[in-house]
């Protein structure tokens, strides 16, 4: 079983500091789905995928390596269906729930 979530830079946090001082700089909404796609794509074991963390801009639950291709699809549509600004402010009230 595979969970994963997507990150969170947090106020008040080491890596939030970092940040300020330009030693990070965090993924684009858009890279980090792409980093998942990859992800998913190079999978190619018998396992079940959950996406279900409220930090994550999609939700799935499937089954690796049977709904593998249905799920790359639907990344690849939710991505050109989606605006980095809108998906930032996602980001941005999720933070604001910490």
């Amino acid at each position: 079983m595979i969970n994963t979530s997507m990150l969170t830079v947090v106020p008040g946090t080491p890596l939030y500091r970092a940040m300020q001082k330009g030693l990070y700089t965090q993924s684009s909404e858009m890279e980090k789905l792409e980093e998942i796609y990859e992800f998913i794509h190079c999978l190619d074991n018998d396992t079940i995928f959950m996406n279900e963390h409220g930090s994550n801009l999609f939700h799935v639950k499937c089954e690796i390596p049977r709904e593998k291709e249905n799920l790359l699809a639907y990344i690849k549509k939710f991505m050109q269906n989606s605006d980095e600004k809108k998906l930032s402010e996602y980001r941005k009230m999720i933070v604001r729930a910490f």
